[in-house]
């Protein structure tokens, strides 16, 4: 455990290997719930908005990061959490 002193500032968060030689904790990866094919390509998302309510967009599936989905919505880049979708389809062209 790291003790952390009063008006000390936290500098690493991440894992070191202690001094008995400890190797340090292996990083996670983002879960890989999509296929490569849905990158780019247009779907249709249901997710919970910030208000607590149920809302839907269509949007343009770019990528995803530790932190969720990566999506184009009308020209914006938006980061939806994966704890916010709740449905995710493809959209047929």
């Amino acid at each position: 455990m790291t003790e952390v002193l009063p008006g000390a500032a936290v500098v690493s968060v991440t894992t070191r290997p202690s001094i008995s030689g400890d190797k340090a904790l292996p990083k996670r990866n983002p879960p890989t719930m999509l296929s490569a094919s849905w990158m780019e390509r247009s779907v249709r998302i249901s997710y919970t908005d910030s208000g607590g309510r149920s809302a839907e967009t269509t949007a343009k599936l770019l990528t995803t990061c530790p932190a969720g989905l990566i999506l184009a919505v009308d020209g914006a880049r938006v980061c939806l959490n994966w704890d916010r979708w709740t449905l995710l389809e493809l959209v047929e062209r």
